[in-house]
């Protein structure tokens, strides 16, 4: 039988997980993260894609990081996922930013 603590931390868990999931939403291509997002692959073995914010003024970017991945990717317990056009570990640099090929700044 489950006690009344154990049941309110079990709520707890479950509630922390799930807006952990909500920040961070999957993706296969870039059109599905919100504006100011790419979709970015990390460069961890068998990473999910993510949304995340497009670098900003003053943050670490790569020069010529605009290439993107397209392909199945496969994972260990058989399934694949079909990507179109994700970044790689960085997304580039915001609208009307570039990054700078001496520094590896967006400016």
């Amino acid at each position: 039988m489950m006690t009344p603590i154990l049941i309110f931390t079990s709520f707890l868990l479950l509630t922390f997980s799930y807006n952990c999931r909500a920040q961070n939403s999957h993706c296969k291509a870039n059109y599905e993260c919100p504006p100011d997002h790419c979709c970015v692959l990390g460069g961890v073995r068998y990473s999910v894609p993510q949304c995340v914010p497009l670098l900003g003024k003053g943050d670490t970017c790569r020069p010529g990081s605009n290439i993107t991945i397209s392909g199945d990717l496969a994972y260990p317990d058989g399934s694949t996922l079909a990507v179109e056009e994700v970044h790689y570990i960085l997304c580039p640099c915001g609208d009307k930013l570039v990054c700078d090929s001496e520094k590896g700044v967006c400016m």
